[in-house]
Protein backbone atom coordinates (compact mmCIF):
# COMPACT_ATOMS: atom_id res chain seq x y z
CA UNK A 1 0.00 0.00 0.00
CA UNK A 2 1.18 3.25 -1.04
CA UNK A 3 -0.20 6.29 -1.62
CA UNK A 4 1.08 9.51 -2.68
CA UNK A 5 -0.13 13.14 -2.91
CA UNK A 6 1.12 16.89 -3.16
CA UNK A 7 0.16 18.81 -0.73
CA UNK A 8 1.78 22.09 -0.54
CA UNK A 9 4.47 22.60 0.81
CA UNK A 10 5.01 18.70 0.92
CA UNK A 11 4.77 16.04 -1.05
CA UNK A 12 3.24 13.69 0.59
CA UNK A 13 3.75 9.52 0.83
CA UNK A 14 2.05 6.98 2.91
CA UNK A 15 2.94 3.60 3.19
CA UNK A 16 3.31 0.54 5.58
CA UNK A 17 5.85 -0.08 7.86
CA UNK A 18 8.71 -2.35 6.76
CA UNK A 19 9.82 -2.86 3.63
CA UNK A 20 7.60 -1.25 1.95
CA UNK A 21 8.55 1.86 3.47
CA UNK A 22 12.06 1.43 2.68
CA UNK A 23 10.82 1.04 -0.76
CA UNK A 24 9.05 4.46 -0.90
CA UNK A 25 12.38 5.85 0.24
CA UNK A 26 14.74 4.28 -2.56
CA UNK A 27 12.19 5.88 -4.62
CA UNK A 28 12.39 9.28 -3.18
CA UNK A 29 15.84 9.02 -3.31
CA UNK A 30 15.93 8.66 -6.80
CA UNK A 31 13.72 10.81 -7.86
CA UNK A 32 16.18 13.32 -5.78
CA UNK A 33 19.23 12.05 -7.57
CA UNK A 34 18.18 10.90 -10.99
CA UNK A 35 20.23 14.28 -12.58
CA UNK A 36 22.97 14.28 -9.69
CA UNK A 37 23.73 11.14 -7.93
CA UNK A 38 25.32 13.62 -5.76
CA UNK A 39 22.62 15.93 -5.30
CA UNK A 40 22.89 16.69 -0.88
CA UNK A 41 19.60 14.84 0.40
CA UNK A 42 18.90 15.15 4.11
CA UNK A 43 16.61 12.40 5.39
CA UNK A 44 14.95 13.43 8.68
CA UNK A 45 14.55 10.26 10.89
CA UNK A 46 12.42 9.98 14.54
CA UNK A 47 15.98 8.31 16.43
CA UNK A 48 19.34 8.16 16.02
CA UNK A 49 18.49 3.94 15.55
CA UNK A 50 15.91 4.58 12.92
CA UNK A 51 19.02 6.64 10.51
CA UNK A 52 21.42 3.57 11.42
CA UNK A 53 18.99 1.56 9.61
CA UNK A 54 18.04 3.46 7.19
CA UNK A 55 21.87 4.26 6.62
CA UNK A 56 22.43 0.31 6.24
CA UNK A 57 19.16 -0.25 4.34
CA UNK A 58 19.99 2.41 1.56
CA UNK A 59 23.27 1.09 1.19
CA UNK A 60 22.05 -2.55 0.25
CA UNK A 61 19.86 -1.85 -2.35
CA UNK A 62 20.34 -0.26 -5.32
CA UNK A 63 20.40 3.42 -6.82
CA UNK A 64 19.64 5.59 -9.62
CA UNK A 65 22.78 3.43 -11.47
CA UNK A 66 21.58 0.55 -10.49
CA UNK A 67 24.50 -0.51 -8.00
CA UNK A 68 24.30 -0.79 -4.18
CA UNK A 69 24.80 2.63 -1.98
CA UNK A 70 23.97 6.04 -1.74
CA UNK A 71 26.03 9.43 -1.84
CA UNK A 72 25.30 13.03 -0.14
CA UNK A 73 23.17 11.63 2.07
CA UNK A 74 22.54 13.51 5.71
CA UNK A 75 20.11 11.78 8.46
CA UNK A 76 19.54 14.29 11.23
CA UNK A 77 16.66 13.99 13.62
CA UNK A 78 14.35 17.15 13.53
CA UNK A 79 15.80 18.10 17.02
CA UNK A 80 19.22 17.89 16.05
CA UNK A 81 18.77 19.93 12.57
CA UNK A 82 17.20 22.69 15.53
CA UNK A 83 20.36 22.40 17.23
CA UNK A 84 22.33 23.13 14.43
CA UNK A 85 20.58 26.34 13.27
CA UNK A 86 20.25 27.86 17.04
CA UNK A 87 22.66 26.34 19.16
CA UNK A 88 25.12 28.87 17.72
CA UNK A 89 22.42 31.50 18.78
CA UNK A 90 21.52 30.40 22.20
CA UNK A 91 25.30 29.79 23.36
CA UNK A 92 26.38 32.94 22.25
CA UNK A 93 23.84 34.61 24.43
CA UNK A 94 25.40 31.89 27.23
CA UNK A 95 22.45 29.87 27.81
CA UNK A 96 22.55 26.21 27.81
CA UNK A 97 20.42 23.23 26.80
CA UNK A 98 17.98 21.91 29.47
CA UNK A 99 18.60 18.35 29.79
CA UNK A 100 16.19 16.35 31.59
CA UNK A 101 18.31 16.01 35.13
CA UNK A 102 18.67 19.66 34.98
CA UNK A 103 14.63 19.99 34.23
CA UNK A 104 13.97 17.62 37.16
CA UNK A 105 16.51 19.24 39.50
CA UNK A 106 14.52 22.66 38.77
CA UNK A 107 10.84 21.18 39.25
CA UNK A 108 12.34 19.32 42.96
CA UNK A 109 13.36 23.32 43.86
CA UNK A 110 9.80 24.58 42.93
CA UNK A 111 7.65 21.52 44.97
CA UNK A 112 10.38 21.88 47.62
CA UNK A 113 9.13 25.78 47.62
CA UNK A 114 5.48 25.17 47.27
CA UNK A 115 4.62 22.04 46.70
CA UNK A 116 0.36 22.83 47.02
CA UNK A 117 -1.07 19.82 46.20
CA UNK A 118 1.46 17.41 45.92
CA UNK A 119 2.68 18.46 49.36
CA UNK A 120 2.16 14.61 50.63
CA UNK A 121 4.38 13.05 47.21
CA UNK A 122 6.47 15.63 46.74
CA UNK A 123 9.85 13.70 47.81
CA UNK A 124 8.37 10.69 45.50
CA UNK A 125 10.81 10.10 42.29
CA UNK A 126 7.70 9.11 40.51
CA UNK A 127 5.95 12.78 40.68
CA UNK A 128 9.04 14.22 39.61
CA UNK A 129 9.70 11.91 36.65
CA UNK A 130 5.67 12.71 35.81
CA UNK A 131 5.98 16.56 36.08
CA UNK A 132 8.55 16.51 33.82
CA UNK A 133 7.32 14.70 31.34
CA UNK A 134 3.93 17.20 31.92
CA UNK A 135 6.55 20.18 31.17
CA UNK A 136 7.27 18.57 27.59
CA UNK A 137 3.67 19.47 26.91
CA UNK A 138 3.43 22.27 28.62
CA UNK A 139 6.30 23.84 26.88
CA UNK A 140 4.68 23.88 23.83
CA UNK A 141 1.58 25.92 24.85
CA UNK A 142 1.56 29.99 24.81
CA UNK A 143 -0.07 31.97 27.38
CA UNK A 144 -3.52 31.73 26.50
CA UNK A 145 -3.30 28.15 26.39
CA UNK A 146 -1.64 27.86 29.37
CA UNK A 147 -4.26 30.13 31.14
CA UNK A 148 -7.03 27.55 29.62
CA UNK A 149 -5.49 24.30 30.96
CA UNK A 150 -5.12 26.45 34.63
CA UNK A 151 -8.81 27.01 34.05
CA UNK A 152 -9.80 23.04 33.67
CA UNK A 153 -9.41 22.15 37.19
CA UNK A 154 -7.33 23.08 40.90
CA UNK A 155 -4.49 20.12 40.26
CA UNK A 156 -4.37 21.37 36.44
CA UNK A 157 -3.68 25.01 37.54
CA UNK A 158 -1.44 23.65 40.52
CA UNK A 159 0.59 21.69 37.37
CA UNK A 160 0.30 25.22 35.24
CA UNK A 161 1.25 27.41 38.21
CA UNK A 162 4.79 24.95 39.13
CA UNK A 163 5.76 24.68 35.70
CA UNK A 164 5.94 28.53 35.53
CA UNK A 165 7.78 28.80 38.51
CA UNK A 166 10.29 26.06 36.74
CA UNK A 167 10.42 27.82 33.28
CA UNK A 168 11.27 31.33 35.28
CA UNK A 169 14.19 29.45 37.03
CA UNK A 170 15.31 28.01 33.84
CA UNK A 171 14.67 30.85 31.78
CA UNK A 172 17.46 32.66 31.78
CA UNK A 173 20.29 30.31 31.69
CA UNK A 174 18.68 27.48 30.30
CA UNK A 175 16.74 26.68 27.39
CA UNK A 176 13.96 23.81 26.27
CA UNK A 177 13.13 22.18 22.97
CA UNK A 178 10.58 24.51 22.38
CA UNK A 179 12.89 27.32 22.47
CA UNK A 180 15.51 25.05 20.32
CA UNK A 181 12.84 24.69 17.95
CA UNK A 182 11.48 28.27 18.09
CA UNK A 183 14.90 29.80 17.84
CA UNK A 184 15.91 27.51 14.87
CA UNK A 185 13.02 28.79 12.77
CA UNK A 186 13.48 32.77 13.63
CA UNK A 187 17.11 31.84 12.53
CA UNK A 188 16.15 29.85 9.82
CA UNK A 189 13.46 32.88 8.61
CA UNK A 190 15.92 35.84 9.45
CA UNK A 191 17.72 37.89 6.63
CA UNK A 192 20.72 36.49 5.47
CA UNK A 193 19.47 33.01 7.51
CA UNK A 194 21.23 30.15 6.29
CA UNK A 195 19.85 27.84 3.87
CA UNK A 196 18.76 23.88 4.38
CA UNK A 197 19.44 21.33 1.89
CA UNK A 198 17.63 21.53 -1.62
CA UNK A 199 16.11 18.37 -0.57
CA UNK A 200 14.31 17.11 2.74
CA UNK A 201 12.57 13.89 3.23
CA UNK A 202 10.66 13.31 6.48
CA UNK A 203 11.06 9.65 7.45
CA UNK A 204 8.54 8.23 9.23
CA UNK A 205 7.43 10.86 11.30
CA UNK A 206 6.20 10.22 14.92
CA UNK A 207 4.61 12.43 17.63
CA UNK A 208 6.63 15.33 16.94
CA UNK A 209 5.79 18.21 19.07
CA UNK A 210 4.29 21.60 17.55
CA UNK A 211 7.64 23.55 17.40
CA UNK A 212 9.20 20.39 15.49
CA UNK A 213 6.92 20.71 13.02
CA UNK A 214 6.47 24.26 12.60
CA UNK A 215 10.78 24.01 11.62
CA UNK A 216 10.13 21.09 9.37
CA UNK A 217 7.26 23.62 7.62
CA UNK A 218 9.98 26.79 7.42
CA UNK A 219 12.04 24.37 5.73
CA UNK A 220 9.72 23.24 3.05
CA UNK A 221 8.52 26.52 2.41
CA UNK A 222 12.40 26.74 1.41
CA UNK A 223 13.17 23.48 0.21
CA UNK A 224 11.85 20.42 -1.30
CA UNK A 225 10.30 18.23 1.23
CA UNK A 226 8.69 14.82 0.91
CA UNK A 227 6.72 13.37 3.74
CA UNK A 228 6.89 9.59 3.72
CA UNK A 229 4.65 8.60 6.43
CA UNK A 230 3.94 5.30 8.23
CA UNK A 231 0.32 3.91 8.65
CA UNK A 232 -0.65 0.95 10.53
CA UNK A 233 -4.56 1.27 10.40
CA UNK A 234 -4.95 1.09 14.21
CA UNK A 235 -6.51 4.68 15.44
CA UNK A 236 -4.62 4.47 18.60
CA UNK A 237 -0.97 3.63 16.96
CA UNK A 238 -1.38 6.11 14.13
CA UNK A 239 -2.88 9.61 16.08
CA UNK A 240 0.21 10.92 16.78
CA UNK A 241 1.65 10.28 13.08
CA UNK A 242 -1.52 11.66 11.71
CA UNK A 243 -1.13 14.81 14.17
CA UNK A 244 2.56 15.48 13.11
CA UNK A 245 1.82 15.03 9.38
CA UNK A 246 -1.18 17.90 9.95
CA UNK A 247 1.06 20.05 11.46
CA UNK A 248 3.75 20.05 8.58
CA UNK A 249 1.58 20.01 5.54
CA UNK A 250 -0.73 21.98 7.06
CA UNK A 251 -4.06 20.22 6.18
CA UNK A 252 -6.57 20.43 8.85
CA UNK A 253 -9.09 18.05 6.46
CA UNK A 254 -6.04 15.24 5.98
CA UNK A 255 -7.27 11.74 5.99
CA UNK A 256 -5.24 8.96 5.61
CA UNK A 257 -5.79 5.77 3.53
CA UNK A 258 -7.36 2.78 5.04
CA UNK A 259 -5.13 -0.39 5.05
CA UNK A 260 -5.25 -3.66 6.00
CA UNK A 261 -4.11 -4.46 9.70
CA UNK A 262 -1.72 -7.06 10.69
CA UNK A 263 -2.14 -9.79 13.03
CA UNK A 264 -1.03 -12.43 14.32
CA UNK A 265 -0.92 -15.99 12.27
CA UNK A 266 0.27 -17.98 15.30
CA UNK A 267 -1.01 -18.28 18.94
CA UNK A 268 1.39 -20.50 21.63
CA UNK A 269 0.37 -20.75 25.21
CA UNK A 270 3.28 -21.18 27.83
CA UNK A 271 2.78 -21.87 31.74
CA UNK A 272 5.12 -18.98 32.98
CA UNK A 273 7.65 -16.08 31.88
CA UNK A 274 9.98 -18.42 31.70
CA UNK A 275 8.48 -21.04 29.31
CA UNK A 276 7.58 -17.73 27.44
CA UNK A 277 11.28 -17.28 26.99
CA UNK A 278 12.50 -21.04 26.26
CA UNK A 279 9.46 -21.05 23.47
CA UNK A 280 10.40 -17.72 21.92
CA UNK A 281 14.38 -18.71 22.15
CA UNK A 282 12.88 -22.30 19.59
CA UNK A 283 10.77 -19.51 17.68
CA UNK A 284 13.96 -17.96 17.06
CA UNK A 285 15.91 -20.95 16.31
CA UNK A 286 13.55 -22.01 13.59
CA UNK A 287 13.67 -18.71 11.70
CA UNK A 288 17.47 -18.20 11.55
CA UNK A 289 17.06 -21.53 9.43
CA UNK A 290 15.33 -19.53 6.62
CA UNK A 291 15.51 -15.43 7.81
CA UNK A 292 18.61 -13.50 8.28
CA UNK A 293 18.84 -12.35 11.88
CA UNK A 294 18.19 -8.39 11.35
CA UNK A 295 15.11 -9.80 10.24
CA UNK A 296 13.99 -11.16 13.36
CA UNK A 297 13.13 -9.03 16.55
CA UNK A 298 11.27 -10.14 19.95
CA UNK A 299 8.90 -7.88 20.99
CA UNK A 300 7.52 -8.11 24.57
CA UNK A 301 5.01 -6.10 26.80
CA UNK A 302 6.48 -5.58 30.20
CA UNK A 303 10.72 -4.99 30.59
CA UNK A 304 10.26 -7.50 34.06
CA UNK A 305 10.68 -10.21 34.10
CA UNK A 306 11.17 -10.62 30.08
CA UNK A 307 13.96 -8.40 29.18
CA UNK A 308 16.58 -10.03 31.88
CA UNK A 309 15.14 -13.21 31.24
CA UNK A 310 15.54 -12.65 27.31
CA UNK A 311 19.13 -11.56 27.48
CA UNK A 312 20.59 -14.41 29.62
CA UNK A 313 18.65 -16.95 27.58
CA UNK A 314 19.51 -15.74 24.11
CA UNK A 315 23.44 -15.34 25.85
CA UNK A 316 23.20 -19.15 26.82
CA UNK A 317 22.23 -19.69 23.85
CA UNK A 318 25.12 -18.18 21.96
CA UNK A 319 22.74 -15.55 20.00
CA UNK A 320 24.24 -12.09 19.72
CA UNK A 321 21.26 -9.93 20.01
CA UNK A 322 20.83 -5.40 19.72
CA UNK A 323 18.65 -3.73 21.47
CA UNK A 324 18.55 -1.90 24.95
CA UNK A 325 20.62 -3.14 28.01
CA UNK A 326 18.51 -4.57 30.52
CA UNK A 327 20.83 -3.42 33.75
CA UNK A 328 20.51 -0.09 34.86
CA UNK A 329 23.10 2.40 34.68
CA UNK A 330 23.05 2.27 38.86
CA UNK A 331 23.87 -1.14 38.59
CA UNK A 332 27.22 -1.04 36.43
CA UNK A 333 30.31 -0.38 38.60
CA UNK A 334 31.02 2.80 38.28
CA UNK A 335 27.86 4.74 38.55
CA UNK A 336 27.64 2.74 41.82
CA UNK A 337 30.46 3.60 43.23
CA UNK A 338 30.17 7.57 42.38
CA UNK A 339 26.80 7.24 44.03
CA UNK A 340 28.87 5.63 47.13
CA UNK A 341 31.28 8.27 46.94
CA UNK A 342 28.72 11.11 46.78
CA UNK A 343 26.73 9.98 49.53
CA UNK A 344 29.71 10.30 51.79
CA UNK A 345 29.32 13.78 51.07
CA UNK A 346 26.12 13.67 53.79
CA UNK A 347 27.80 12.03 56.39
CA UNK A 348 29.19 13.67 59.27
CA UNK A 349 30.50 11.22 60.82
CA UNK A 350 32.72 10.09 57.75
CA UNK A 351 32.64 6.77 59.45
CA UNK A 352 35.98 4.46 58.06
CA UNK A 353 33.50 1.72 57.27
CA UNK A 354 31.47 4.23 55.17
CA UNK A 355 35.20 5.62 53.25
CA UNK A 356 35.69 1.89 52.64
CA UNK A 357 32.71 0.22 51.52
CA UNK A 358 32.52 3.19 48.77
CA UNK A 359 36.47 3.07 47.77
CA UNK A 360 36.67 -0.97 47.17
CA UNK A 361 33.35 -0.52 44.98
CA UNK A 362 35.04 1.16 41.95
CA UNK A 363 38.94 1.13 40.26
CA UNK A 364 39.54 4.00 41.78
CA UNK A 365 42.77 6.26 41.39
CA UNK A 366 44.64 8.82 42.62
CA UNK A 367 45.98 12.12 41.20
CA UNK A 368 49.15 10.58 39.64
CA UNK A 369 46.93 7.80 37.97
CA UNK A 370 47.89 4.65 40.46
CA UNK A 371 45.67 2.50 41.53
CA UNK A 372 44.44 3.77 45.20
CA UNK A 373 45.26 0.68 47.60
CA UNK A 374 42.21 0.39 49.52
CA UNK A 375 42.23 -2.81 51.19
CA UNK A 376 46.12 -1.98 52.60
CA UNK A 377 44.34 1.61 53.45
CA UNK A 378 41.44 -0.28 55.68
CA UNK A 379 43.82 -2.30 57.06
CA UNK A 380 46.05 0.60 58.31
CA UNK A 381 43.33 2.36 59.69
CA UNK A 382 41.76 -0.15 61.29
CA UNK A 383 45.40 -0.87 63.23
CA UNK A 384 45.67 2.81 63.81
CA UNK A 385 41.89 2.76 65.84
CA UNK A 386 40.75 4.84 63.26
CA UNK A 387 36.32 5.32 63.66
CA UNK A 388 34.96 8.29 62.28
CA UNK A 389 35.80 11.85 61.29
CA UNK A 390 37.37 13.02 64.35
CA UNK A 391 39.55 9.71 65.09
CA UNK A 392 41.49 10.20 61.69
CA UNK A 393 44.39 12.13 63.19
CA UNK A 394 45.37 9.10 64.83
CA UNK A 395 46.58 7.57 61.37
CA UNK A 396 49.23 10.45 61.53
CA UNK A 397 50.80 8.89 65.03
CA UNK A 398 50.35 5.37 63.99
CA UNK A 399 52.35 6.56 60.73
CA UNK A 400 55.00 7.69 63.30
CA UNK A 401 54.87 4.41 65.51
CA UNK A 402 55.78 2.31 62.11
CA UNK A 403 58.85 4.83 61.33
CA UNK A 404 60.34 3.73 64.57
CA UNK A 405 58.81 0.25 64.80
CA UNK A 406 61.37 0.65 61.16
CA UNK A 407 64.33 1.98 62.37
CA UNK A 408 64.76 -0.92 65.14
CA UNK A 409 64.09 -3.45 62.41
CA UNK A 410 66.81 -1.81 60.17
CA UNK A 411 69.43 -2.00 63.69
CA UNK A 412 68.48 -5.53 64.57
CA UNK A 413 71.21 -7.75 64.23
CA UNK A 414 69.39 -9.98 62.01
CA UNK A 415 67.16 -7.86 60.01
CA UNK A 416 63.91 -9.37 58.16
CA UNK A 417 63.69 -8.58 55.00
CA UNK A 418 60.44 -8.88 55.04
CA UNK A 419 59.56 -7.43 58.00
CA UNK A 420 61.45 -4.48 56.96
CA UNK A 421 59.81 -4.19 53.49
CA UNK A 422 56.11 -4.53 55.24
CA UNK A 423 56.96 -1.72 57.67
CA UNK A 424 58.36 0.78 54.72
CA UNK A 425 55.52 0.29 52.55
CA UNK A 426 52.86 0.55 54.91
CA UNK A 427 54.69 3.78 56.45
CA UNK A 428 54.89 5.31 53.11
CA UNK A 429 50.88 4.78 52.31
CA UNK A 430 50.16 5.81 56.02
CA UNK A 431 52.19 8.97 55.02
CA UNK A 432 50.07 9.51 52.35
Amino acid sequence: MTDVADVPPCRLTWTAYGHEAYAALRAAMARIQQDDPLAPVTVVVPDNMTGTIVRRALARTPGPAGTPGVAALTLSTAQRLAELLAAPTLTTSGRRPATTPVVAAGWRAALADRPGLFASVAAHPATVTALVEADRLLSELDTDELAAVADSGRLAADVVRLHRAVAYRLGTDWYDTAALFDTSVSVLEAPGGPSPDPAMIVFLPQDLPSSGARLLRAIASRSTVEVIAGITGVSRADAGVLRTVRRVVGDSGLVAPTTVVPVAHHVVHASDSDDEVRTVLRLVGTALDSTRAHRIAVLYGKKEPYARQLHEQLQAAGLTVNGPGVRPTAEHLLPRAFIDLLGLLTDDRLSRASLFAALTGGPFRDAAGTLIPASRWERLTREAGVTDASTWVRVTRYASRLRRDLEVQEAAPVPSEGRIERLRRDADTADA
